[in-house]
């Protein structure tokens, strides 16, 4: 399979491109070089360069700081015993290994216990 890389524009093999489960092709848009933006030395990285991960974090933690607070309070509760995580899925019955679905990120311990695939159906 031929694809083309967005970032670069050059068009490669899929041999170039790491696996992705969720793509429409199966690959990531961008080719593993592209994808490779950091020298592996982090003394090797110029000013330049840190300051751009360090935006990177800075916008992805304020992005998300709110379900991340959340998730973090669910699973100390849990861990803490202070919830109990059930076995079964509240929205079609089934047994199994249960996530906790956040629909308001501000009320952190209220969720619903769903399976992998009510869950994933959910996010669709």
């Amino acid at each position: 399979m031929v694809l083309t890389c967005v970032k670069c524009g050059e068009v490669k093999d899929s041999v170039e491109f790491s696996p992705r489960k969720d793509s429409a092709t199966g690959f990531n848009r961008q080719c593993r070089k592209c994808r490779i933006y950091l020298p592996i030395k982090k003394e090797d990285r110029t000013e330049e360069q840190n300051e751009k991960i360090r935006q990177v974090w800075r916008n992805r933690h304020y992005k998300n700081a709110n379900r991340d607070t959340a998730r973090r309070a669910l699973r100390n509760a849990v861990k803490n015993g202070k919830i109990n995580k059930p076995f079964v899925c509240e929205k079609c019955g089934s047994k199994g290994l249960m996530h906790g679905h956040h629909d308001d990120y501000t009320k952190p311990l209220c969720v619903k216990w769903l399976c992998e695939s009510c869950h994933l159906e959910i996010h669709k």
